[in-house]
């Protein structure tokens, strides 16, 4: 689940766990999505280690991979 692992990694982010209840329409979830994607940006990480920004580029290309097959299944 990368809701729950992007709010262990990332704290006072303002990052909060999503229920699978708050993500039943379009958008919400895409809602969601662009949240994410500002907290795990590699280009956000300007002092993270070289691990973080390895786990942030990682998390980043998952959410958008993730995206992509949300919209695809959903009708964009």
């Amino acid at each position: 689940n990368l809701t729950c692992f992007v709010y262990g990694r990332w704290e006072n982010s303002g990052w909060e766990p999503r229920t699978l209840s708050s993500l039943l329409d379009k958008q919400a979830v895409r809602k969601a999505y662009r949240r994410a994607l500002i907290v795990v940006h590699p280009d956000k990480q300007s002092n993270a280690s070289a691990r973080r920004l390895c786990i942030a580029k990682a998390l980043f290309e998952a959410l958008n991979t993730s995206w992509q097959n949300f919209q695809e299944q959903n009708g964009g």
